[in-house]
């Protein structure tokens, strides 16, 4: 197990990561990048199928409910290696900031 101290540090290295991905998917959207390129996670990330055993049972037991916000922005699949020429789309397209 990490310490708590590289715990938080990577916890905010994420955040930070995510922060960015975010930015660049949204900004190189809204310059007419190609929308079918940017992967929601929803889509994405697709189960593995049903449960077994002891998973299953766990699962039902937990039964939490949590409702999804109704005006939830879509959260984007960047790999770290699409940052770049993101960037030089959004770049290339000159937007008004």
């Amino acid at each position: 197990m990490l310490p708590s101290s590289l715990f938080s540090i990577y916890q905010q290295y994420k955040e930070d990561t995510d922060s960015v991905a975010s930015w660049l998917a949204s900004t190189a959207k809204a310059c007419g990048y190609p929308s079918d390129l940017l992967t929601p996670t929803g889509i994405q990330t697709k189960g593995t199928g049903r449960l077994k055993g002891k998973a299953r049972r766990d699962a039902k037991k937990q039964n939490t409910y949590v409702p999804t916000p109704l005006h939830t922005i879509p959260k984007y699949v960047i790999a770290v290696k699409d940052f770049i020429p993101l960037a030089e789309f959004i770049f290339a397209s000159k937007p008004l900031i």
